[in-house]
C-alpha cells in the first residue's frame, strides 16, 4: 500500500507541478493582464487539474479488481465482463474519459461501467 501511495503522490505532484509551470508562464507571457483574464486561467487550470487527480484516483481504484464479477443492481443475476471500454463520465469535475472494465447482464440487458454514476440527478456514462 505504501509503494501504490508513493507512485500516486509521485503522479499527483506531476501534473500539479505541470500546472504550475503552465501558470507561470501564462503571467509572464502576460502583457498587464486584468484581474478577469487572470481569474480565466487560474479557474481553467484549477478544472484541468482536477479532472486529472480524479481520472488518476479512479485509475488507481482500478488496479483493486473485484474478486468475484458483480451483480446486477436491477435483477440481481450474476453480470458478465465485456472488457474494458472507454467512455465520457460526467462528474461535478466535469466530463472525463476514462477506460474502465464494462459489465453487462445476460438477464435485463443491463450495462455497468464502474464506478457507475458519479453525482446524482446528472452524471453518469456518456456515450
Amino acid at each position: 500500500m505504501q509503494g501504490r501511495r508513493e507512485e500516486m503522490r509521485a503522479k499527483l505532484r506531476a501534473e500539479a507541478d505541470a500546472i504550475v509551470e503552465e501558470c507561470l508562464n501564462w503571467q509572464e507571457g502576460a502583457k498587464a493582464p486584468t484581474l478577469t483574464e487572470m481569474e480565466d486561467v487560474v479557474l481553467m487550470l484549477r478544472e484541468r487539474l482536477s479532472k486529472r487527480m480524479l481520472e488518476l484516483m479512479v485509475t488507481e481504484q482500478e488496479a483493486v479488481k473485484p474478486e468475484a464479477a458483480p451483480r446486477c443492481g436491477q435483477c440481481g443475476e450474476v453480470m458478465t465482463y465485456k472488457g474494458q471500454k472507454k467512455r465520457g463520465v460526467g462528474t461535478r469535475a466535469g466530463v472525463l474519459a476514462m477506460e474502465r472494465a464494462h459489465y453487462y447482464c445476460p438477464g435485463c440487458e443491463a450495462g455497468l461501467f464502474p464506478p457507475g454514476p458519479a453525482v446524482a440527478g446528472g452524471g453518469g456514462v456518456l456515450e
